[in-house]
C-alpha cells in the first residue's frame, strides 16, 4: 500500500514536532510513504479556488480577452501546481 502526504517530509515533522500528525514508516510496515512536496497548502488552495472562479465565469464565453489572461497569471495557479 502507499500512503501520500502532499507536504514535505520537513513539513510532516515540523507538524509533528507541534502537536500534529505525521505518518512514519515504522507505523506501517508493510506501506510506502511518499512525500510529494508541496510548498503550502493554503497557498494552493487559494490559487485552485481563483483558477476555479476564473473558469466558472468563463462558462459560455469562449473569447480569450487580455483580462481574463491576466486573471489566469493573478491566480498563481502555474507556480502552485
Amino acid at each position: 500500500m502507499l500512503i501520500v502526504d502532499a507536504r514535505s517530509y520537513a513539513t510532516a515533522v515540523a507538524n509533528r514536532a507541534r502537536g500534529g500528525g505525521c505518518e512514519f514508516p515504522q507505523y506501517y510496515p508493510q506501506c510506502d510513504i511518499e512525500f510529494m512536496n508541496l510548498a503550502n497548502i493554503h497557498a494552493v488552495r487559494k490559487s485552485f479556488l481563483l483558477l476555479r472562479a476564473l473558469c466558472q465565469s468563463a462558462i459560455g464565453n469562449l473569447a480569450t480577452t487580455d483580462q481574463s489572461k491576466y486573471e489566469y497569471c493573478s491566480c498563481f495557479w502555474i507556480t502552485e501546481a
